[in-house]
């Protein structure tokens, strides 16, 4: 971008340095590509590897791939049973056989993919060239007058082989003759100079790569300007790094085709609101608009970053302020916020002023980031509606009474549930207040504000307890049996005999069980609620319940996780915590099974 164009951006610095070289020294030279090919064995950016062996396409599950049914079903067992789709067209072409035989017996390596096997040789390190002999034992066996191998094996004897490994990516026989091949690529490279005379060796190696590539996911970002192929690329890099959900190359493509259709220079050149205003006119049902709204948005937010580190201001200035920064004791680690964004809060002058806000109400500990969220997204919606019904912001006596009263009238009329339409008056009503208490804005009018009995409470919120029928129900051993998975029915056990809030549970660490000088088991876990770690006696049913669970985590991860209950998808470190909304959605649907007498 010119240094004209990143000037418009608030934050911008091209006086000192423009946004393309920030992104250049950022961005590590294998994403600062036309192409970007996932080296397989990546588990965000390519994803499981085909369980073909040798193929190092993608893998997709089988239900998903092959669209089987009955025993060609996918369990769905981690990374286990993925075929990529050229090897799912190969499947269907041999008559859609039991997969899992298939895969071990019959599946071959696609053309270019497959490697050298051992020469059959007894004893000889060096791989096949013909015959199902290297090329030292074929001229032995030639020389013998091409016996049958069966007699010829036993007599092959030695031949020399060298350290050198062959010049092929991943070929574990050494190299043999001036090429640097192995006898297997020696002998393969021969037959392609046949095809194409004037083949030189490098030549093969280009054209052995990208035939290996044929399957493998790519990211191709050579129609962008070359801004906001550094953009897509840092988001790329992000994301690996974080090693959090797999990346859909599909989902990429669609982005990828969205930006060169805007000819978007940046992505941080136009607001958040008018990319979502953008997905909502190109992709019109909603499921489909999600993913790739949702990976732009991170793009953005991987630039926004990098511009606000590179700005010299410090990060309560920020328009956008990433939570795991504040979050500096882990203290709101259980809410899924990353993000509390300001840069749609326009004017500027009342940006700066939710920032003040904001920063007074986090470090004094009153609201929690995902609060605060939630009340930037409420001012948002405001000034939205001041600019909908041109009413000009130019300062805070432009927030008067009326202006309150005529807003209050519309919140009303929005499609929203009643709690939204109350948090959303409810919100503008403590920043307002909070602004006078602390004379923040001298200009602001004293009856600016709503008074009590103007925001009608929501009457809709259902008893916090569970009934006493339902809780039997759930303490029987075939509730917990319906629940889907091991972390769950742990996660209710520990729910049912403790009585902690979920956010204490779910965040318990791997190791929670302590006992005392008897020998008495207790659960050791951090009370959000007081900010201090407590202990509770615990039965010897739930601590056998516990250690099931942490068994089964051992040999899922290979070693022991930091969390009891970690997130089973978009998790590869388990360092992420099982989800409340997961869980609160799973046990809706065993109460929902239960019937009362």
């Amino acid at each position: 971008m010119s240094a004209p164009a990143l000037a418009v951006l608030p934050g911008g610095r091209p006086d000192e340095r423009s946004w393309e070289e920030m992104l250049l020294e950022a961005v590590e030279p294998e994403f600062r590509v036309d192409v970007y090919h996932a080296a397989p064995g990546d588990p965000v950016l390519h994803g499981p590897t085909c369980a073909v062996g040798g193929c190092p396409g993608r893998g997709v599950n089988r239900s998903l791939g092959l669209n089987a049914g009955g025993e060609n079903r996918s369990t769905g067992t981690r990374f286990r049973g993925y075929v990529c789709l050229a090897h799912v067209d190969m499947w269907r072409r041999d008559g859609e056989p039991p997969i899992n035989v298939w895969v071990r017996q019959t599946a071959r390596a696609l053309k270019g993919q497959a490697r050298p096997d051992r020469c059959r040789a007894p004893g000889c390190a060096r791989s096949r060239s013909s015959n199902g002999l290297c090329c030292a034992h074929r001229r032995r066996w030639i020389r013998a007058g091409s016996p049958a191998l069966e007699a010829f094996l036993p007599v092959a004897g030695d031949v020399v082989a060298v350290e050198d490994r062959c010049l092929v990516s991943g070929c574990r026989f050494p190299s043999m003759g001036e090429t640097g091949f192995c006898d297997g690529h020696a002998w393969r490279y021969r037959n392609a100079r046949h095809t194409r005379p004037g083949l030189t060796a490098d030549g093969y190696l280009v054209r052995v790569r990208e035939m290996r590539r044929v399957s493998a996911p790519s990211y191709d970002m050579s129609a962008l300007p070359a801004v906001v192929r550094l953009e897509l690329g840092l988001a790329l890099q992000c994301r690996m790094h974080a090693r959090r959900a797999l990346m859909s190359p599909l989902v990429f493509g669609q982005v990828v085709r969205w930006l060169v259709d805007r000819d978007a220079e940046s992505v941080l050149e136009r607001g958040e609101a008018y990319w979502a205003a953008e997905a909502d006119q190109r992709f019109r049902v909603r499921s489909l608009r999600a993913n790739p709204l949702a990976w732009l948005r991170f793009v953005r937010q991987c630039s926004l970053q990098l511009r606000e580190r590179h700005s010299g201001r410090e990060l309560w200035q920020w328009d956008t302020w990433p939570t795991d920064l504040l979050d500096v004791d882990r203290r709101w680690g259980h809410q899924p916020t990353r993000r509390i964004y300001f840069s749609e809060i326009d004017p500027v002058w009342l940006r700066e002023l939710v920032k003040r806000w904001a920063k007074w109400r986090i470090t004094s500990a009153t609201k929690s980031p995902a609060s605060i969220s939630c009340s930037t997204s409420s001012i948002r919606r405001f000034c939205r509606w001041a600019e909908d019904h041109a009413i000009a912001l130019t300062g805070p006596a432009a927030i008067t009474r009326r202006v309150l009263e005529r807003y209050r009238a519309d919140v009303f009329l929005l499609d929203r549930s009643p709690s939204r339409k109350t948090g959303l008056l409810s919100d503008l009503k403590v920043f307002l207040d909070d602004v006078r208490l602390h004379d923040w804005a001298d200009e602001l009018p004293a009856n600016a504000t709503y008074y009590r009995g103007e925001i009608p409470r929501d009457r809709t919120w259902l008893p916090r307890f569970i009934d006493e029928f339902v809780m039997g129900q759930l303490e029987t051993p075939g509730a917990l049996d319906r629940l889907p998975d091991l972390t769950t029915r742990t996660a209710v056990s520990v729910l049912i005999e403790t009585g902690l809030r979920s956010v204490d549970c779910l965040r318990l660490p791997y190791d929670p069980i302590t006992v005392d000088e008897a020998g008495a088991p207790y659960l050791r876990f951090f009370n959000h609620k007081l900010s201090r770690e407590a202990i509770i006696p615990i039965s010897e049913q739930l601590t056998d319940q516990i250690r099931r669970q942490q068994h089964d985590l051992a040999a899922r991860f290979g070693t022991a996780p930091p969390l009891l209950l970690p997130r089973a998808r978009a998790n590869l470190d388990a360092t992420i915590a099982f989800s409340y909304a997961t869980l609160n959605r799973r046990l809706g649907a065993v109460v929902g099974g239960v019937r009362g007498p």
